[in-house]
């Protein structure tokens, strides 16, 4: 177990396979992620995961890549897309 796997509990129960990827992510990004982007990534993932796998690992990568760095403030942005995207 590493310290995300409590934040990230309700994924593991929906997609564990989902949740290990998040977590393989979240330990190689370059800077650290704060409890409240970890819980938006898992619940816009989820959400993405009850429309298309695909899509809920899309928003999930994407999302990762976009905290904790100066393109935060396009992190809105992106969800709304891919919201979008998923329709």
């Amino acid at each position: 177990m590493t310290i995300h796997d409590e934040r990230l509990s309700r994924l593991i129960l929906a997609d564990p396979e989902t949740a290990a990827m998040i977590q393989k992510k979240l330990k190689e990004h370059f800077s650290p992620v704060t409890d409240h982007e970890i819980a938006w990534i898992v619940e816009e993932t989820i959400q993405g995961l009850s429309q298309e796998t695909a899509l809920g690992h899309a928003i999930a990568s994407g999302m990762i890549e976009l905290t904790g760095s100066s393109r935060q403030n396009h992190l809105a942005t992106f969800i709304c897309r891919a919201r979008q995207a998923g329709l």
